[in-house]
């Protein structure tokens, strides 16, 4: 569900791009207000929150399932959506004409029991922190008044929320132990992009293997493909070294902020002050909503009013680069969505009882997708489903190259058992076990595998 947002907004910005550097080429002026786009961001949070009100009274619109998320995959995305998006929204309270103000506080309530219902903590804790800001500048409070409020507010918001879910809260807390000893073995350069799901799940398993499964985290321990912590994941893909020029950043706009304060700069810090807090719980990077209300208020930031646009060959010279450095991300973008149409088309023929059809179109695929761990799940689980065990075998080794993973853990030991290699499979099984030792099947299919060599033993 993430990809179709992805693949629509890479098109459109890429698109956009293109048309804007043909267009300045030929000499014709094109200007985009920063308020027009200010409204494409209000357009978008009002129907998501349309959206989800229509979920949540029942009422299913086709191509979104009705799960009170919005357009989203889970509450994440939604509550993210909406608590970045409200300062966005919220720019119009300060409108001359009543009727405004009065139609943006509605919305502005409407918003926050969306998120409210949807039970993200991450969002509530981001729209109450907003309102505080809020209050404090239309009171005109110094800054120092400021900080003194903000902080105690934050933590008391923080200790409500844990005890509101206290179980996921405590899955949070182990998610976060295991990730910062992951941390602790590569700090400075991390693991590169892809290196917590390669990694964090074979912490995890050793983490319950050597202290044991007898404490409050055994029961929640889950499958895990995030941090849930946006920094602790920035800290895992690069390290520190990584972490040193994205804070250079935040200081240079911090001070871009302070030399040209302005209405538009103050709605730009709100968002970028939502998306930091949200960003300590959650994952909200994930989407190009996200990325695109970023750089875009960073933007806004960044600029000066010393700022022009040269009217030099240097000017040529860029949009000729941007012109051709998007039609090639255009071309990508397609190639990319073509050939996971063709995997689509794949796995659909599999599914009808075309088999053997299927299996081609996976084995041409595989030189495209040898680095894509969802792709190397899928193609070994079908290969297994139909008995091709060895073949299964080896994509899921070469899928265990980028993902750490319970679920392939299984594969791999149903592979091993069925061809014999009854130490592997143990292995394989305790492997998973130790990963979620909350789950049934690793226990079922180690004592399946015991009374099938005749052997007895006791997990301990």
């Amino acid at each position: 569900m993430i990809t179709p947002k992805w693949v629509f907004c890479l098109s459109g910005v890429l698109m956009t791009m293109i048309w804007y550097s043909v267009v300045r080429l030929f000499g014709v002026a094109c200007y985009c207000s920063i308020a027009s786009v200010r409204l494409c961001f209000v357009v978008a949070v009002c129907s998501e929150v349309m959206l989800f009100f229509f979920q949540w009274i029942g009422i299913s619109i086709k191509t979104f399932s009705c799960n009170g998320t919005g357009s989203f995959d889970n509450p994440a995305g939604f509550a993210s959506c909406m608590s970045i998006g409200t300062p966005f929204v919220a720019y119009f309270l300060c409108n001359q004409r009543k009727w405004v103000r009065t139609v943006v506080g509605l919305l502005s309530l409407t918003i926050f029991v969306a998120v409210t219902l949807s039970g993200s903590r991450a969002g509530f804790i981001s729209i109450m922190l907003l309102l505080v800001c809020w209050v404090y500048q239309k009171a005109k409070n110094s800054t120092k008044q400021y900080r003194v409020i903000l902080l105690p507010v934050f933590f008391f918001l923080l200790v409500c929320s844990y005890f509101a879910k206290k179980d996921s809260a405590d899955g949070r807390l182990l998610i976060w132990r295991c990730s910062i000893e992951l941390i602790g073995e590569s700090p400075l350069v991390g693991y590169g992009i892809g290196g917590f799901e390669a990694n964090y799940m074979d912490v995890q398993a050793e983490y319950f293997r050597t202290g044991g499964i007898n404490n409050r985290f055994a029961i929640l321990a889950s499958n895990i493909k995030n941090p849930f912590n946006e920094y602790l994941h920035l800290l895992l893909t690069f390290g520190i070294t990584g972490l040193i020029p994205i804070a250079g950043f935040i200081m240079w706009l911090r001070h871009r902020y302070q030399k040209y304060p302005s209405k538009d700069k103050r709605m730009a810090f709100y968002v970028l002050l939502s998306t930091g807090v949200f960003s300590l719980f959650s994952y909200p990077f994930t989407y190009p909503f996200t990325w695109i209300t970023t750089i875009f208020s960073g933007y806004i930031i960044a600029r000066g009013n010393e700022w022009t646009i040269a009217r030099t060959k240097l000017k040529y010279i860029i949009l000729i680069l941007v012109l051709g450095g998007s039609a090639f991300g255009g071309a990508t973008v397609y190639q990319c969505f073509n050939m996971k149409a063709k995997w689509r088309n794949a796995s659909n023929l599999v599914l009808q009882g075309h088999v053997n059809d299927g299996l081609q179109i996976y084995g041409t695929l595989i030189q495209l997708f040898d680095k894509n761990p969802y792709f190397l799940y899928n193609y070994a689980a079908i290969l297994q489903e139909n008995g091709r065990y060895r073949d299964s075998q080896t994509i899921a080794e070469m899928c265990c190259r980028y993902w750490s993973d319970y679920d392939l853990e299984l594969i791999m030991g149903d592979n091993a058992k069925q061809m014999k290699e009854f130490k592997k499979a143990e292995k394989h099984y305790l492997q998973a076990y130790h990963m979620c030792p909350s789950r049934f099947l690793p226990p079922y299919k180690l004592l399946q595998l015991y009374k099938e060599i005749g052997d007895r033993y006791t997990i301990k």
